[in-house]
């Protein structure tokens, strides 16, 4: 498949502006030249564990990380609002 899959956890702290830049800095090491990892990957996906429940910025945030090179796709995952927070 030549995909690697990013997995973040998204704590209520973080905004989602923030993790667009560690997503972008991220596939930037990912698909640079020379990277071990250039020639045997093609593609990314971000799944994302969203621990804050913010679902109103979902598609803005997959609207942002889907415009990265080399991102295929998000998936968002939220905290079910019955689940405690640690």
């Amino acid at each position: 498949m030549r995909l690697i899959i990013e997995v973040k956890f998204l704590r209520s702290t973080v905004r989602f502006a923030d993790l667009i830049e560690e997503i972008a800095a991220d596939n930037s090491l990912y698909f640079k030249t020379g990277s071990e990892y250039r020639n045997k990957y093609e593609q990314l996906v971000v799944f994302v564990w969203d621990d804050s429940g913010r679902t109103q910025e979902y598609a803005k945030f997959k609207q942002g990380a889907n415009q990265l090179s080399h991102v295929s796709g998000t998936v968002i995952m939220s905290r079910p609002g019955m689940m405690q927070t640690a």
